[in-house]
């Protein structure tokens, strides 16, 4: 099995494509934090952020 050479450039656009993934993961825990407190707005009740620093 042959493989295609793999260039610094195909390195590097894996690198932007992995942080963009990370990034995205990022952005969707705090939009579902977000969201969990307009939940808990909306029906009265305290939301407490529990994140990664605690």
């Amino acid at each position: 099995m042959k493989f295609k050479e793999t260039t610094e450039i195909d390195v590097l656009e894996s690198k932007v494509s992995l942080v963009e993934a990370k990034i995205r993961w990022i952005q969707s825990q705090y939009d579902n934090g977000v969201a969990l407190a307009g939940l808990y707005k909306a029906i009265g009740k305290r939301f407490e952020w529990k994140g990664i620093a605690e």
